[in-house]
């Protein structure tokens, strides 16, 4: 299986389509990769759902609609960072699920991965679970 390990000196180095960080609190190469994409991922993070506007409910209250709001659920962030950094996108997962790492790969056509994993999973059983999930996929990994 072709699993390279990148030492940190060559971590931000052109090599791989597809970066894949943690949040901030996992990793620290994530508050580094943010800070090259303006902060996007912290904002993402932060954001709020606007509240509907005075007028529409009392629309709603008037007629007796009932107001249906679908629930704000933690979600995976893909950013386009080709003008910011050496790939062409950074996935910032909210969670390790490998499931879903392999529908947004397989969603963008299979780009060539780097991950950086972050310092509390185990990076051999990273491996195992990787090799379980995706097959004999090439990928690179950067370990802190």
């Amino acid at each position: 299986m072709g699993v390279t390990s990148l030492p940190s000196t060559q971590a931000l180095t052109p090599g791989a389509d597809l970066w894949v960080i943690g949040t901030s609190t996992e990793s620290p190469w994530a508050l580094k990769l943010d800070w090259a994409l303006n902060f996007q991922v912290l904002r993402a993070a932060t954001h709020q759902r606007p509240e509907l506007a005075r007028d529409l409910n009392e629309v709603l209250n008037e007629t007796g609609l009932e107001r249906v709001v679908a629930p704000v659920t933690k979600r995976d962030l893909l950013i386009a960072a080709d003008m910011n950094l050496p790939c062409r996108w950074v996935l910032s997962l909210d969670t390790w699920d490998l499931a879903a790492l392999k529908k947004t790969a397989e969603g963008l056509g299979h780009p060539a991965l780097r991950i950086f994993l972050p310092r509390a999973i185990d990076s051999e059983k990273f491996v195992r679970q990787w090799t379980e999930a995706m097959g004999e996929r090439d990928f690179q990994l950067v370990v802190e």
